[in-house]
């Protein structure tokens, strides 16, 4: 019993324990959802857009253009690893908090608190929780990413093709 005699205490701190749990699964279920949807339809976004500025740049500029739309593809697909990744976790996180659920509906009906079932869900849905690359670190990459090819579309900037050929005809200028 793990230090609680009560059994019709057992019995009521279950039934609330129970009810708490099933409100924060339930909470935290889809505010996860609704955050990671957000972030990821913006990263995908501005990656998107990034990207297809930077294709319509890619012939005339060169180098710097070619390295923006790389960097942009990659961060488009971050994004989407990252919208599957956050999928898969809820997927995981359900099982463990539907046993952590159980664990305390069992409690409700026969007052017996299983305290060494509890730690070993609360320790499953940790390590569930852990296993992988975070959707909030690949959110993070694919918004480096957008921020590099910003970068390389700045360094792609049409002076910097302008002095390019300048610099070409000054060359074939000085070897005549």
């Amino acid at each position: 019993m793990d230090g609680y005699d009560d059994i019709g205490a057992n019995k009521q701190l279950a039934l609330l324990q129970r009810e708490v749990a099933m409100g924060t699964k339930k909470v935290v279920m889809d505010e996860m959802s609704h955050a990671a949807r957000w972030i990821m339809a913006s990263v995908l976004a501005i990656n998107s857009g990034g990207l297809i500025a930077a294709i319509n740049r890619i012939e005339a500029l060169g180098f710097w253009s070619t390295m923006a739309v790389i960097a942009f593809y990659a961060g488009v697909a971050l994004a989407l690893k990252m919208g599957w990744r956050q999928i898969s976790l809820n997927q995981r996180m359900l099982a463990p908090h539907s046993r952590f659920i159980a664990v305390w509906e069992s409690a409700a009906i026969d007052g017996q608190i299983d305290g060494r079932k509890l730690e070993e869900v609360r320790d499953e849905i940790i390590a569930v929780g852990t296993q992988g690359i975070a959707a909030s670190t690949l959110g993070r990459w694919s918004f480096a990413l957008f921020t590099l090819g910003l970068l390389c579309l700045a360094l792609s900037t049409p002076e910097t093709a302008e002095m390019k050929q300048q610099e070409q005809v000054v060359a074939k200028v000085g070897d005549s």
